[in-house]
């Protein structure tokens, strides 16, 4: 895993700067990004990190990062190269074919799928593997821009910043304000081969929203909901069941025994800290990340007093305190081999036809005077046979399975 200490960099054009990744503790006096007046601050080094009890194992941090980042951008259009009557004309294309799933676009130095629909109050959606943006010609911000978590792991919330910036400068979209950071979330992944602790263990101002299993074991808890969620889960579950990044996997050099602790927090909250761009969020994320894994919710081990928030602190929330306390750099991992979710999508179709497979052998069995079942190669004879006669149109096929690999390309699954 590769970590990032970039400089720090700014557009000509005078769009937000991109600061380095880690924390500043200080400001100097009258700086426009400390946090406002009544915010909540942090503990003390001492309270936060008390003494270490001797013999005390903690669970090891595998990584952490910005996971999803959503960022609106504020642009002039008058004068913009974007050909808002053009792109009207595309997706309205694109929404009269018989498969309404969009097409591939360029549009400056990006290329992009362009959706058939808009998302209010945005008329346009563009997404490709790295970022969704939505753009309005008529409306500020005219931009709003959803960072995916695999680029944010690969390179880094601030070189996709700073990517998003000069896509901007490529179609001559420039800044009538700063961006505003809409919402950050936040992941800490440790190795924990198993858990010892419940929804009882959390001492948190958010209130327990849910619990999950898979019928068998726990799976995770969520805290909490609106501007700021913490989950703590089992992460290999999640993408197992769910997700299906297995790129994590070698974000982590493992494939078992990951849970993630994780903080989801909106604008209001950001703000309260003096986060309101991205640089603002480069540079005092950590001041929030204490605060939250500080005074807003701790993991405890019980010890038989009444108030709970004098029970020790769990050994999962010391490891994620010393994590926050060292102001870890995001884990970045340049090497993702995109193979390894091609076959996890590839076992997750075999698994799927194999069992309509099945089905269709049963229906297929019934009533035959043998009092047998159909076999496998049987049954695909079968199948062969009904697709030709009824379903499969060679043209068809063809036009699906290009449109299905172009969006697959730009990240559409």
């Amino acid at each position: 895993m590769k970590q990032h200490h970039g400089p720090r960099r700014s557009l000509d054009t005078g769009s937000d700067d991109a600061s380095g990744g880690g924390a500043t503790a200080g400001r100097s006096g009258g700086d426009a990004r400390r946090p406002a007046a009544g915010a909540l601050t942090c503990e003390s080094l001492g309270s936060f990190l008390p003494p270490k009890p001797a013999g005390l194992d903690v669970p090891r941090l595998l990584a952490h990062g910005i996971d999803s980042l959503y960022v609106s951008y504020f642009f002039e259009t008058a004068n913009s190269l974007i050909d808002w009557e053009e792109l009207a004309v595309c997706r309205e294309r694109s929404r009269q074919r018989r498969f309404a799933t969009g097409e591939e676009i360029v549009i400056g130095s990006e290329n992009f799928w362009l959706m058939p629909y808009g998302k209010k109050p945005y008329s346009y959606v563009l997404s490709n593997a790295d970022f969704e943006v939505r753009l309005a010609e008529h409306l500020q911000p005219c931009c709003y821009v959803q960072f995916y978590s695999e680029a944010l792991w690969r390179d880094g919330a601030q070189a996709l910043h700073m990517r998003l910036l000069h896509w901007a400068g490529s179609v001559s979209l420039f800044r009538s304000r700063k961006p505003v950071v809409s919402r950050s979330d936040w992941a800490f992944d440790f190795h924990l081969p198993s858990i010892d602790f419940d929804g009882d263990n959390f001492v948190s101002r958010g209130r327990m929203k849910g619990r999950w299993d898979n019928g068998e074991n726990i799976t995770g808890f969520q805290i909490g909901k609106g501007d700021v969620v913490v989950r703590v889960y089992d992460k290999v579950a999640e993408i197992q069941a769910q997700s299906g990044k297995v790129w994590m996997f070698q974000v982590w050099g493992q494939d078992k025994e990951v849970w993630r602790v994780e903080f989801q927090v909106r604008g209001p909250v950001l703000q309260q800290h003096g986060i309101r761009s991205p640089n603002d969020l480069f540079d005092l994320q950590y001041d929030l990340l204490r605060e939250l894994a500080g005074s807003h919710t701790t993991l405890r081990t019980p010890n038989g007093d009444a108030n709970r928030s004098r029970w020790q602190l769990h050994p999962l929330w010391r490891a994620l305190r010393e994590a926050i306390a060292n102001r870890p750099q995001e884990g970045l991992v340049r090497s993702i081999n995109p193979a390894s979710s091609l076959r996890l999508r590839r076992y997750q179709q075999i698994k799927s036809l194999y069992g309509s497979i099945k089905g269709l052998g049963a229906i297929l069995s019934i009533g035959r005077p043998d009092g047998k079942v159909m076999g496998f190669n049987d049954t695909l004879k079968a199948i062969r046979v009904l697709m030709f006669k009824r379903e499969h149109d060679p043209a068809e096929w063809e036009a699906e399975l290009q449109d299905r690999v172009q969006r697959h390309g730009l990240g559409k699954w």
